[in-house]
């Protein structure tokens, strides 16, 4: 996310518990802090409503709307916020705080533009659909991915308080009204109605709080709604090495939602049960490594990059060679500390998510499957983290192969699995991610080993943005915005 290692550099500096723990709960709120509250929520609700529903199939219609306006909005916004995160860092970097301003409204908008078109085809289909569930799940959906999108400026703020509060008052308003409304939803055939409702007004109010945060920072607009455009142009790889790994992270439920002996469907929508909660759960156990890597690849690291950039700007080729060691030193001991540390903790979300399924009557399917889905996404993040650090390195050629290698390898393994029957449900992202794990680490070695020439030569190699067709097209969107 762009500037929070800059703030946490801030805030480590000071060298104190308080600041350690300060550093902490920063990182902690602004790279999954989000993740953890709608979880939180999402759990509360399931426990309150426990029998609640007046048959299987408005249980089912209900998770699976939720699961989609969750997941898709992740996937389509993922390509965007990377993209847009690199251009808010350089923007900070040059202080031009209006162009972030304006860029808000940009994103915003294209997003409701080029992105309602899927929910409206598949919301379109669902014939037995009341039109008012329709309405209530695109509002859900919609306003999930511009709460995504909102998120990459977050990081930038100072006061994140108040964004804990905007999810906070947000997400207490949806258990809030079940709360209240609980013996009026019991056995309601319309409760999947007021559920999505309450969703959708919750979620709503936190799109309202985040906007209005970021909003205070970034007051000034000049115009320039639309120029992030050109960094997906600049950095078109960026853009698909995102998208190829939050695909790849869900690709295995594709394939489940897919696979005659394991699909199901209610209306227009496609779920697997069984394997959508492993795979959840399996999900959340990854997420401290999030918080890892933020703090100490990207704080701790960031002395010793910087120093190597130094060294190659002013420095003597003895000076250069030793602070690219000092460099490599400090990246490989973080990144296997962060390796060791959730490693422990994917086997302790192992043992308690295994006893969670056996305590709750969880299908026997989550209990077979999780394991090798936890062991699964441990290897696939960690894949991740090394591609991006190749980006780090202004190496985005072997980064995005590293994600589309990824994307396929868990494609042709995970439908080989399913044709081999039960017992090896869930070993296709075990092996797919093995695989790609190895192969990122190969390459990664091999950036190092080039890294004084590609950090000599990015600025030459990278294309420059005349103003082409592209450009053209981009102004005249922003002179567009402006005359309206």
């Amino acid at each position: 996310m762009a500037g929070i290692g800059f703030e946490l550099k801030k805030i480590y500096k000071k060298n104190t518990v308080a600041a350690h723990i300060k550093g902490g709960f920063y990182s902690i709120f602004v790279t999954i802090g989000h993740v953890l509250i709608t979880i939180g929520m999402l759990m509360v609700v399931k426990v309150l409503l426990r029998d609640s529903f007046d048959s299987l199939y408005s249980e089912q219609l209900y998770s699976a709307i939720v699961v989609h306006s969750f997941i898709f909005p992740l996937i389509f916004t993922s390509g965007i916020t990377i993209v847009l995160s690199r251009y808010i860092a350089d923007k900070l970097w040059n202080r031009k705080h209006a162009d972030i301003a304006s860029s808000i409204l940009g994103v915003l908008t294209l997003y409701v533009v080029v992105f309602s078109v899927p929910g409206i085809l598949l919301l379109g289909r669902g014939q037995d659909l009341p039109l008012l569930l329709k309405i209530l799940s695109y509002l859900l959906y919609m306003q999930m991915g511009l709460i995504y999108l909102l998120m990459t400026y977050v990081s930038a703020l100072k006061n994140y308080k108040e964004i804990a509060q905007s999810f906070i008052i947000g997400m207490g308003t949806v258990i809030g009204l079940v709360l209240l409304t609980k013996g009026f939803l019991y056995q309601n055939d319309a409760i999947v109605v007021y559920l999505i409702f309450y969703f959708a007004l919750g979620t709503l109010l936190t799109l309202i709080g985040l906007y209005m945060a970021v909003r205070k920072v970034f007051k000034q607009m000049n115009g320039n709604y639309f120029e992030f455009l050109l960094y997906f142009k600049k950095y078109p790889k960026l853009f698909f090495s995102n998208v190829a790994y939050t695909i790849t992270l869900y690709a295995h439920i594709f394939l489940f939602w897919n696979h005659p002996a394991t699909k199901q469907q209610v209306s227009v929508f496609h779920f697997s049960e069984a394997f959508d909660l492993a795979t959840a759960f399996a999900v959340y156990s990854i997420l401290p490594a999030a918080v890892l890597f933020v703090v100490r690849t990207e704080v701790f690291f960031y002395d010793t990059y910087r120093a190597y950039l130094d060294a190659i700007n002013y420095g003597t080729g003895l000076e250069i060679k030793k602070r690219k060691q000092e460099m490599e030193r400090s990246m490989w001991e973080e990144f296997l500390y962060s390796m060791e540390v959730q490693g422990l903790i994917s086997m302790f979300c192992l043992i308690i998510g295994l006893l969670f399924f056996k305590q709750t009557g969880a299908p026997s399917l989550t209990i077979e499957v999780f394991p090798a889905l936890v062991l699964g996404i441990y290897l696939l993040y960690f894949s991740f983290l090394g591609g991006t650090l190749m980006q780090y390195f202004e190496n985005y050629d072997d980064s995005m192969r590293t994600f589309l290698l990824g994307l396929f390898l868990n494609l042709v393994f995970g439908q080989l699995t399913l044709m081999m029957g039960r017992d090896f449900y869930g070993m296709g992202i075990v092996f797919s991610s093995f695989l790609t794990l190895a192969y990122t680490m190969v390459k990664l070695r091999e950036t190092l080993q080039e890294i004084n020439f590609v950090i000599f030569t990015t600025g030459a190699l990278r294309p420059s943005l005349t103003r082409g067709r592209f450009e053209k097209f981009v102004a005249a969107l922003n002179d567009g915005v402006e005359k309206k």
